[in-house]
């Protein structure tokens, strides 16, 4: 074999190394436009979500400002307190919308508070919690210049510009005038108050304290055997499920006292499902049909509630001040009302006319 030939193959064939940086190149080029394709793609699914939520406000200039509610769509606490509040900015020119409420796929509070601020809204009225991540999203709201007013519970510590709502402690000191009214003489008595995980922390560890508080002072402690529970993971089938094994065990309490409408409720009917009536007597929070019912058929003695108009319309209120001056009052109080036995007629006899009222405006629509 001749030099030249053994040289020519020692050596590498340089349009193989002129193709290897090519292709390089050509891949490198190639990921980038498949990211900026998808990243684009969900741009665009992002502002189409947006746009469908908020398909149903009016045309522009129709309204002075567009304030975004945000709850629970299936709670029915949430449900009045909107209603009260797009009355209130009927009645002063806002727009107000439940968020997300017409959409079947149901989004997290904290989905709906990242949407809202994307879809820069005026103002924000949430159902908030004492999470991280709700105070994350009322910061980053806060940031955007919309503010934001926390309805039926507060997020203690964030950049809200309001609250309304009860006072925790105030809410605790009327349960322990309950479990005194209420209390044996003589006997001691075992009392179990369930908290949620995601509020235990902050605010029902205030409403508890109002309770141990109020106790000390009648002198109750040594008779009531006073403990908490935290039951389920935050939601509301998880809350359901722990409930109702509390009532199928052997461990119950005398008293059970429950700090919110998801707890009650599932009280309400775990006590009748396992035929503890009579067993355990049950305070509640808040006044839907179910606890209503409950009390007039004295399966339970008392429920606490709140007015949810005053709330709904103070919420759309605060806003429109907060526009008109710049300043708001941080706490909004609302009165704490005990239903009982007593006048538990009455709240049904409200209860019906309103349902009676809202069946026939819908006979009525075309």
């Amino acid at each position: 074999m001749s030099e030249l030939t053994q040289n020519s193959q020692k050596q590498p064939d340089k349009r193989r190394l002129h193709h290897k940086p090519y292709r390089l190149t050509l891949a490198i080029a190639f990921l980038l436009l498949v990211l900026l394709a998808v990243t684009a793609v969900c741009i665009i699914l992002f502002e189409t979500r947006i746009r469908g939520l908020t398909a149903a406000a009016p045309e522009p200039g129709t309204y002075t400002h567009h304030y975004a509610f945000i709850g629970d769509k299936t709670n029915s606490f949430d449900e009045k307190v909107f209603e009260a509040a797009q009355e209130e900015g009927k009645s002063t020119g806002n727009y107000v919308e439940f968020l997300g409420s017409t959409l079947d796929v149901s989004y997290s509070k904290i989905d709906l508070m990242k949407i809202a601020i994307a879809a820069r809204v005026d103002g924000i009225i949430v159902s908030a919690d004492d999470t991280e991540e709700m105070t994350e999203q009322i910061y980053n709201a806060d940031q955007a210049g919309i503010p934001v007013v926390c309805v039926g519970a507060d997020c203690i510590g964030s950049a809200r510009k309001a609250y309304v709502g009860i006072s925790y402690y105030t809410l605790g000191q009327t349960y322990g005038a309950l479990l005194e009214k209420n209390a044996s003489a003589s006997d001691t008595a075992s009392v179990l108050v369930l908290m949620s995980p995601n509020e235990q922390s902050k605010s029902q560890n205030i409403i508890y304290s109002g309770i141990r508080d109020y106790l000390d002072s009648a002198g109750l402690l040594q008779r009531l055997d006073l403990k908490t529970m935290a039951v389920g993971n935050g939601t509301m089938f998880s809350a359901e499920e722990s409930i109702s094994d509390l009532f199928a065990g052997d461990s119950l309490p005398d008293i059970l006292v429950c700090l919110d409408e998801t707890d009650t409720t599932a009280a309400c009917q775990a006590i009748v499902d396992n035929n503890r009536v009579g067993a355990v007597s049950i305070f509640g929070y808040y006044s839907n049909s179910t606890i209503l019912d409950a009390i007039d058929r004295q399966v339970i003695p008392a429920t606490l509630t709140i007015d949810t108009a005053q709330i709904g319309a103070d919420s759309t209120d605060c806003l429109n001040e907060y526009f008109a001056s710049g300043f708001v009052n941080e706490f909004v109080s609302i009165d704490v009302q005990t239903i009982d036995s007593t006048d538990v007629a009455q709240y049904l006899e409200e209860a019906d006319t309103a349902a009676s009222g809202a069946s026939a405006g819908e006979g009525g629509t075309p």
